[in-house]
């Protein structure tokens, strides 16, 4: 069990009003998580209680509080969510600049806050770290690099469409690719090389727990998998290895993730075939796993349907979304539709 925990400093239950928080916090799909279920997704959506309003300033988060020895550190992909009718969150990723390679992660750190004003660094939760150790087969160094994090999320003080207390308010998830590559330079600055992802890389998936009390959220576990045995629905053929871009939407009591997953053989660094898609969680014995997946973008020759979100639309119908890499659709961006709760 860990115990990574962040605190929101001097927050009020009456910083915000409903309607100023959901556009505050650029998550009005979370509307539906206090809702519940699919016909308060529906009227969550309706069109007075959308966006009001877009903010413009510099931005708010740069620069971590906590940055490696030697090594310059800058926040990039950020995800915002609901924890609570009060204070969201944002799932921030750090980049390691300044290296002989892209795409260098240095994990995530989740901050929260109850007021665009008050978003501050200062009281960042640490909940995922680069790691480094020695191989026991070949005395060799390598690095285990963390990406960006997205899950699910039912916000604190959650009730069903009847009024009824979520039997999981304040629970939620956060699912981050890994991948393990030999490692080059000094201990404390060791970085990884684009060329080992083709010939000596480890691919792997984090799952985590968090917990929210109305004070405190914290991680509570976290499990690290590997292809041998990755994060997956029970009786399906599909090995859930990409976050989505966004966070989770309710369905019932369950969340409905926009997920990058493999079947077969998942090891390389672009395996195949691939598919994005829909992944359903439930919670269960105090944790939450996939049941089913549902692929909605499949590969396409040397073509993929990448970095997928999910939001329902105002009648309550799923929009699906994934940009096109490589192949012949590269950085096309598309929309599916479904209007049967993702059957079709």
């Amino acid at each position: 069990m860990e115990n990574n925990s962040s605190r929101l400093p001097g927050a009020t239950a009456d910083c915000l009003d409903r309607r100023q928080f959901f556009v505050s916090a650029g998550a009005a799909a979370w509307a539906t998580c206090l809702a519940g279920g699919r016909e308060a997704s529906a009227r969550a959506y309706a069109p007075d209680t959308g966006i009001i309003s877009v903010t413009r300033g510099p931005a708010d988060l740069v620069v971590p509080p906590q940055t490696p020895h030697e090594q310059v550190c800058r926040y990039g992909v950020g995800a915002p969510f609901q924890v609570s009718p009060t204070v969201a969150a944002m799932s921030c990723s750090l980049r390691i600049e300044r290296t002989p390679v892209g795409d260098f992660e240095n994990g995530v750190d989740v901050i929260l806050f109850d007021d665009l004003t008050g978003i501050s660094a200062e009281h960042a939760m640490p909940v995922s770290r680069n790691e480094k150790y020695v191989h026991t087969s070949t005395g060799k160094p390598r690095i285990i690099v963390k990406y960006p994090l997205t899950g699910g999320f039912v916000p604190w003080g959650a009730r069903r469409a009847d009024g009824s207390p979520h039997p999981h308010a304040g629970t939620g998830f956060g699912l981050c690719e890994v991948l393990d590559f030999p490692m080059y330079g000094e201990w404390e600055t060791g970085y990884y090389r684009k060329q080992d992802k083709k010939k000596d890389m480890i691919r792997g998936t984090e799952v985590r727990q968090f917990e929210y009390d109305g004070k405190t959220l914290r991680v509570i576990e976290k499990v690290h998998t590997t292809l041998e045995n990755p994060p997956q629905a029970p009786d399906s053929e599909w090995k859930l290895i990409w976050p989505g871009l966004t966070w989770a939407i309710p369905d019932g009591d369950d969340l409905l993730y926009p997920t990058y997953a493999a079947r077969g053989d998942a090891t390389t660094w672009l395996p195949e075939p691939v598919a994005s898609g829909v992944s359903k969680w439930r919670r269960q014995d105090g944790r939450w796993r996939p049941i089913a997946f549902v692929p909605v973008a499949h590969q396409v020759n040397a073509g993929m349907w990448a970095e997928p979100s999910l939001t329902r639309d105002t009648d309550g119908s799923l929009l699906f979304t994934a940009r096109g890499a490589y192949g012949d659709f590269d950085n096309l961006v598309r929309v599916w539709r479904s209007a049967d709760n993702g059957r079709t």
